[in-house]
């Protein structure tokens, strides 16, 4: 994961509620289908560059656009070393190559690519909320593979908004670890995904028992193919991808 403070940390996308009232889907359903849009990722960096480890490393990521065959993780998870990119979605019973499109490592965000063909019938695009920001209070589930536990979800709420140069975050008390970078966070209130996880902060002069500040990142996005087709939210902020 990426190393912002002393302690490893956690980001997320905001996205928001519907605008229309309906009941919450229960956690069980919200879970299931974070289940169908979540991937993971398995990176062999050939050589370190940059700030990048070698060796191999595993992340989180979700499925944006099934035409495209295009997930969204964290830059620090997809990495720009040479590198052999594998995901693998929950009822896959292969690894599929995967190769980068995009990675912002200012943003921490990185867009990869897999064969249309290769995407399980039964997955879904998570429905990513773009309408406005996250509300303080607001439950959620931080889903991903902590520690190598595939497919585990944690759950808190909204604490608010922090900012960590040079982004804003969403301050969350949902568990965040190692392996869940690039997993979606999740609105309880409408199943949508709210945010990616990235990182966790924790001062150093902190005692070992102190409990680290899961944090969310503040910026939507909407994604646009150099044939100017748009997919995502009304008010997302574009990121142009060219091909």
């Amino acid at each position: 994961m990426k190393d912002f403070f002393p302690i490893l940390a956690g980001i997320a996308l905001a996205f928001p509620c519907s605008a229309v009232a309906q009941a919450s889907p229960t956690a069980e359903y919200v879970l299931a289908e974070a289940s169908r849009y979540t991937v993971k990722i398995q990176v062999q960096n050939e050589i370190a560059l940059n700030q990048d480890q070698p060796g191999s490393a595993s992340g989180t990521g979700f499925l944006i656009d099934r035409q495209r065959g295009w997930l969204l993780t964290n830059a620090h998870v997809a990495t720009r070393s040479p590198a052999t990119i594998k995901v693998q979605f929950k009822d896959g019973k292969q690894l599929i190559a995967a190769k980068r499109i995009h990675v912002d490592p200012l943003m921490d965000l990185a867009i990869l690519e897999i064969p249309t063909a290769s995407v399980p019938i039964g997955a879904t695009e998570a429905d990513l909320a773009c309408d406005q920001m996250p509300v303080a209070g607001t439950s959620v589930l931080a889903f991903g593979h902590p520690w190598g536990l595939s497919f585990t979800a944690s759950r808190g709420i909204v604490s608010g908004l922090a900012w960590f140069y040079p982004n804003q975050m969403i301050q969350t008390d949902a568990a965040i670890n190692s392996g869940n970078s690039g997993g979606p966070l999740i609105s309880l209130t409408d199943g949508r995904v709210i945010g990616i996880n990235t990182s966790t902060y924790q001062p150093e002069d902190d005692g070992a028992g102190a409990t680290a500040i899961g944090l969310a990142e503040t910026r939507d996005l909407r994604f646009v193919h150099s044939s100017g087709d748009i997919r995502g939210g009304p008010s997302c902020v574009a990121l142009y991808i060219q091909r």
